[in-house]
């Protein structure tokens, strides 16, 4: 019963902090907007800020827990310690290396990236190069995570994005206030939010004594590399699906890189709340029950899949029907009508993918659990090849029709999963089937819902879109009561 509700808690905990994470991300897109508007600096400002979490989802993602966690299991916790002070070494010099080929091919990065900047001088140039070196940094705060988190200590992990994004806001704030705003003192922000992120997980790291014992028995050994090649290749290409759109959009009007990124971040929203929390909280679990029994495996993976599914389609059944109110809210004060309904536009579309993205990621991490890491790699990279051939043979003429096109591609994502956890992970196709029902019939219910608390003004909005959520995720806790505490009440 302890377990039950220290898992509970965890699961809690890692909501709200990731929540308030997001919430500051928010805060962050509206405090851009608020200084730069729509307009050639806030798409720079915003390619900055998001750089490096571009280079580390591409070149890291969620490789590094992926890879960790199973390494981690196998060894006591003494081990442990020697292992992730070896991690340590071995990544920060690795990265370092990567900074400097990066700033080699300078040029290549943001013709990549963003190539309609690619011919806007050296200040760019400069700009992106300056922001190379913090990567070194957000890589060994993913070793960091992945360790407090296999050891069950959630909370500095999951408040690491509201540190990051509550020094960038100050940063920008105070650059204000002395009238010192630029493209240059985001560069500065920066490098302290990473700095910051980085020590606020160093304060609550015990494996100093590892150090003692780093070079006496080397763990890293091939089998770990290959499986951390396997998950940071398939985690970084569907990541570069929204990266392609990015690159794509910045062809189009000035502005239209912000445009796309502020819609991506609403959507982004959920994806978090249904898969991130859940992830971070049950995938050291999920990564244990593999090695213990293949049943049990096999049912949390099946729950949390349903769990994921349901969360992602409501939520994202609620907003989409009041995605003009949604967009309004967090965006009304910082831009124009005729921005804020393409933005609304945009962000509708995007809605429309989440469950489909939501219940890819949480297979896709399945699949991690299980050590068997080339089959999200198959769907990854079948997803962006799909992508890259339609928008080379089919050149998108606005954002709306670029939005149209990674939607097509997220449902085909999710159609390959789910065939490979049929052939796979040995599930039946009538729990897949199962599943689409109940999702199908969770979202029917949303919808008369919603028009039943038909409420006016902001804050009753917030009421509408969240009270069907509450009500189907309660009862769907209460029908699983007796399920859930069989599953995580055997101890592993």
């Amino acid at each position: 019963m302890l377990r039950n509700y220290s898992l509970l808690f965890s699961l809690l905990i890692v909501n709200f902090s990731i929540l308030l994470g997001r919430f500051s991300g928010f805060i962050r897109e509206i405090t851009i907007a608020e200084l730069f508007g729509v307009s050639y600096n806030s798409d720079l400002a915003i390619l900055l800020l998001t750089l490096p979490d571009i280079l580390i989802n591409l070149l890291v993602g969620g490789a590094l827990s992926a890879a960790i966690m199973p390494l981690l299991a196998k060894e006591s916790y003494k081990v442990s310690k020697v292992i992730i002070c070896q991690l340590f070494f071995f990544f920060f010099f690795a990265f370092v290396a990567v900074s400097i080929i990066l700033c080699l091919f300078n040029d290549e990065v943001i013709g990549l990236i963003a190539p309609g900047y690619k011919n806007e001088g050296d200040a760019i140039s400069s700009l992106f190069l300056s922001s190379y070196f913090t990567i070194p940094f957000c890589v060994l705060t993913g070793v960091s995570t992945a360790y407090l988190q296999f050891n069950n200590k959630f909370i500095i992990p999951s408040l690491g994005t509201l540190i990051f994004n509550s020094t960038i806001i100050l940063f920008l704030f105070f650059s204000d206030y002395y009238s010192v705003i630029g493209t240059l003192s985001i560069i500065y922000g920066l490098y302290l939010a990473v700095t910051f992120r980085y020590l606020s997980q160093l304060l609550v790291l015990d494996i100093w004594s590892g150090f003692k014992s780093i070079f006496k028995r080397w763990y890293i050994d091939s089998d770990f590399i290959r499986k951390y090649i396997q998950a940071m290749a398939s985690g970084s290409i569907i990541f570069l699906l929204p990266v392609i759109c990015r690159s794509v959009a910045s062809n189009f009007s000035v502005g239209s890189v912000s445009l796309i990124n502020y819609s991506m971040r609403l959507t982004e929203f959920i994806i978090v709340f249904s898969v991130s929390c859940i992830s971070i909280v049950f995938f050291p679990k999920l990564t244990k029950s593999f090695r213990h029994s293949k049943t049990l495996f096999k049912d949390i993976a099946q729950f949390l899949l349903l769990l994921v599914l349901l969360i992602s389609s409501t939520l994202s059944v609620c907003l989409y029907l009041n995605a003009s109110e949604f967009v309004n809210v967090i965006f009304g004060s910082s831009l124009e009508k005729s921005d804020l309904d393409e933005v609304a536009e945009l962000t509708s579309i995007g809605l429309l993918a989440v469950s489909f993205q939501s219940a890819s990621l949480m297979v896709m991490s399945i699949f991690n659990a299980a050590s068997k890491n080339k089959y999200p790699l198959i769907a990854n990279l079948t997803g962006i090849i799909v992508l890259v051939i339609t928008l080379y043979f089919y050149t998108p003429v606005d954002l709306i029709e670029l939005m149209m096109s990674l939607l097509g591609v997220y449902i085909l994502i999710f159609l390959i999963y789910m065939y490979l956890a049929i052939s796979k992970l040995d599930f039946s196709f009538g729990f897949i089937f199962s599943l689409l029902l109940k999702c199908v019939s969770s979202v029917l219910i949303v919808i008369l819902m919603n028009y039943i608390f038909n409420f006016s003004g902001i804050s009753n909005y917030i009421l509408q879109t969240f009270i069907p959520f509450i009500i189907i995720a309660t009862v769907f806790l209460l029908l699983n009561k007796k399920k859930i505490k069989g599953m995580f009440s055997e101890k592993i």
